[in-house]
């Protein structure tokens, strides 16, 4: 029984893990309203997260604030950049598909690949925001070159990331049914299990020495 109470005990520690994803993915979801802030808020999120898959976490829902006043303008500066990115891929794509030519079809497989380039970049940028101090450039550029680098990895983000996506698509009626699980700590979840990826990728680029920075301007 003393052993069922004991603060270290599995169960606790369960508990007491499920209630820190709860109150990041309600900060994260009440910090992203504006949609500018969308992409700082993720930063956010990914540092929390990035500091629990290292166990390193003390409190998560301070270190969720710190990074979000942290890269508050990197982190909008990115969102607008990759809004105003998908905007123009989405249309372009939408044009190539109206051609009934073959041209339209190879722009059509072009645009298709310079979509999954983008999609592979977005995965990698905030949980890089978060975990390096870069200028934006280099933001971008290392995302891209480590999305490339570690495919499997890769892969394996950009899954879990299109999870809710894929549940509004292939079942509507399940994904209304999963809004609150979704609400209360759905998102966070997520980012969780992708953090202990990163932590495994971000690993190659930190020297021993530090812990919080370490990547160059270029990798």
């Amino acid at each position: 029984m003393e052993r069922f109470f004991n603060m270290d005990n599995k169960f606790f520690a369960f508990m007491g893990r499920v209630g820190d994803l709860m109150i990041l993915n309600i900060l994260w979801l009440v910090c992203s309203l504006p949609l500018v802030t969308m992409g700082a808020s993720t930063a956010a999120l990914y540092y929390a997260t990035l500091k629990m898959a290292r166990n390193e976490d003390s409190y998560p829902a301070r270190m969720f604030l710190h990074s979000l006043r942290q890269n508050l303008r990197q982190g909008i500066c990115l969102t607008l950049i990759f809004f105003a990115l998908g905007a123009i891929l989405f249309v372009d794509i939408q044009v190539c598909l109206s051609m009934a030519s073959q041209i339209g079809q190879l722009l059509t497989a072009v645009f298709f690949l310079l979509t999954c380039l983008f999609a592979m970049t977005l995965s990698y940028a905030f949980p890089v925001l978060a975990q390096f101090e870069n200028s934006l450039k280099a933001i971008l550029k290392n995302s891209l070159l480590m999305s490339i680098c570690h495919l499997p990895y890769t892969v394996a983000v950009l899954a879990l990331d299109l999870v809710p996506i894929l549940l509004f698509f292939l079942s509507p009626y399940y994904f209304f049914l999963s809004i609150p699980a979704w609400l209360l700590a759905g998102f966070a979840l997520i980012a969780w299990i992708n953090a202990k990826l990163f932590v495994k990728v971000f690993k190659r680029y930190i020297p021993q020495e530090e812990n919080e920075d370490g990547l160059n301007e270029d990798l």
